[in-house]
């Protein structure tokens, strides 16, 4: 029979934290819910994982671990990621281009890069993602296209063409996804024109599903 437990950090050792839980007492199938102040937290231990620990998606246990870990099975709390814009990005005329990000304003999971800045890369333990986009492209009159693709491809119902001085929001169904998959913000303009850096321009992913 599986046992529960309860905690209230998830990392650090500490008494109430689910890593301080002795790996010798853990069992396959065992579960776990933790309360923090980000979140609830559900957990169910793989006795076989091995998996590397990425908090919070695998959890080792800090005392006879082996191969056991916490995988995330669901949560309350916010996992993924949103980045922006320091200075305004350049489109040349007619020619389409991932956008190239500055700032992570929030990275809960390691989704982003500096090394891949265009790219927003879902780690191990998620299942399914939402993606998010928007930019505000200035110019009067030609046609602006923005597209969200997954591994360098676009996929259907995920791209929006306008005119003009516009902002453009985009935004995916739930994908299913594997670890490694990434996803970029493509835009596209007939002439020249920059995105503006600004509140309305931003690339965000969060994770809806988890194994």
């Amino acid at each position: 029979m599986a046992d529960i437990y309860g905690a209230t950090a998830l990392t650090g050792g500490g008494a109430t934290a689910l890593d301080s839980i002795d790996g010798a007492d853990l069992s396959d199938g065992d579960a776990a819910t933790v309360i923090t102040d980000a979140g609830v937290y559900w957990y169910h231990l793989n006795a076989t994982s091995a998996a590397t620990e990425n908090s919070p998606f695998r959890i080792a246990p800090d005392s006879n671990a082996g191969d056991k870990r916490w995988h995330l099975v669901g949560t309350t709390a916010f996992i993924g990621a949103t980045l922006s814009l320091t200075s305004d990005f350049s489109l040349s005329a007619a020619s389409g281009v991932s956008i190239q990000w500055a700032n992570e304003d929030e990275d809960v999971g390691g989704w982003f890069s500096s090394g891949a800045n265009t790219r927003l890369t879902v780690p191990e333990g998620v299942t399914r993602v939402q993606v998010f986009g928007s930019a505000l492209g200035q110019s009067e009159t030609d046609q602006f296209v923005l597209k969200i693709e997954k591994n360098g491809v676009n996929f259907t119902g995920n791209e929006v063409d306008t005119s003009g001085s516009e902002v453009i929001s985009i935004a995916t169904r739930p994908v299913t996804v594997v670890e490694d998959d990434y996803f970029t913000l493509w835009a596209y303009s007939t002439e020249a024109r920059d995105i503006t850096a600004s509140d309305e321009t931003y690339f965000a992913i969060q994770a809806v599903g988890f194994a």
